[in-house]
């Protein structure tokens, strides 16, 4: 029964995390771009939670803050959703069955994701819509946001070690 308190209190804790991410995100209260990067730090979040939950909490986490995403957002309808769904889905699996439980494994699977988040962006709205300004998105943009969206996953994995940490109290 304690552990069913905890796993709770858990996810109490990871959706506080998650509306601030959004409030930080999609409002200037905080603003976090630096010159052309303008990270997306939901995607190292997703990772996160894949990371101490496996698959399927990465997958549910992935979808709601996807569907979250594209309620805010002015891209495609769906993209942040089956994206961010997806990446969960594949953090945790390889979380679960090929990686180790350490940071490193955790910067590598951060930016893998964020390379294929930006990358999907990339093809999505500028490659296949034939878009003249493709290869200055890809440059200028799209890998700057990816490599300074990884660096989100230092301080979210120490804050994943915090939460696992916290016990209910009995």
């Amino acid at each position: 029964m304690t552990n069913q308190k905890n796993h709770y209190l858990h996810i109490v804790l990871y959706v506080i995390f998650f509306a601030l991410l959004f409030l930080i995100n999609y409002t200037e209260i905080l603003p976090l771009r630096i010159a052309n990067a303008s990270p997306m730090p939901l995607v190292a979040a997703v990772v996160t939670v894949a990371f101490y939950y496996g698959e399927w909490l990465g997958f549910w986490s992935g979808l709601i803050a996807g569907i979250f995403a594209d309620a805010v957002s002015s891209q495609l309808t769906g993209f942040n959703t089956i994206l961010l769904m997806l990446i969960g889905l594949i953090a945790g699996l390889l979380m679960t069955y090929i990686l180790n439980k350490n940071i490193y494994a955790a910067g590598v699977l951060s930016l893998s994701a964020n390379i294929l988040y930006f990358g999907a962006k990339w093809l999505v709205e500028y490659l296949f819509l034939g878009s003249n300004d493709a290869a200055d998105y890809l440059l200028f943009y799209a890998v700057p946001s990816a490599v300074y969206s990884a660096l989100f996953i230092i301080p979210f994995y120490f804050f994943g070690i915090l939460v696992s940490k916290i016990k209910y109290p009995q």
